[in-house]
């Protein structure tokens, strides 16, 4: 598996694990099916997390094999998309903050860069930079996320 898989893997064990934890039982998402590594080419029809991990920017240094990614992570709610059953007695849009609300507890962590070392195996986080929430909104959908810079080794390091 490659550096960039590897941490897309990370990232979606985590946030899983986090967001099975704190969610609430009335809220219809499944973080084991709903919660994706990479880009996808099929229509989201339903809320989904996209963990998405771009090419690296720079090996630093020279030589270590540790390199620095940009990572992009989005909660894609589509509003015209949720059935009865999936918005229930709230609105397309408190639902998407509630689960907008649980992605960023999970992304702001201190101990963030551990959790990721953790989640996943072959690899290790040594650090991020640069944290930062992002939001949208047009007349099909609602976005919230983050945008980050991860640095990270391929291998588990002792």
């Amino acid at each position: 598996m490659e550096l960039p898989e590897k941490i897309e893997s990370a990232l979606v064990a985590y946030l899983q694990a986090q967001i099975t934890a704190a969610l609430a039982p009335e809220v219809s998402f499944d973080p084991a099916t709903q919660i994706h590594a990479g880009e996808t080419d099929q229509d989201i029809d339903r809320q989904i997390i996209a963990c998405v991990c771009d090419d690296a920017e720079s090996e630093y240094p020279l030589g270590t094999g540790n390199f620095w990614f940009p990572i992009n992570i989005n909660l894609i709610t589509p509003v015209g998309l949720l059935t009865e059953s999936e918005v229930g007695a709230v609105t397309p849009l408190e639902l998407h903050r509630s689960l907008a609300g649980l992605l960023a507890d999970a992304i702001m962590r201190d101990d963030l860069v551990a959790q990721l070392t953790a989640a996943a195996a072959d690899f290790t986080c040594l650090g991020l930079l640069d944290r930062r929430p992002q939001r949208a909104q047009d007349n099909s959908l609602y976005l919230s996320g983050f945008t980050f810079r991860l640095y990270a080794a391929s291998m588990a390091m002792v």
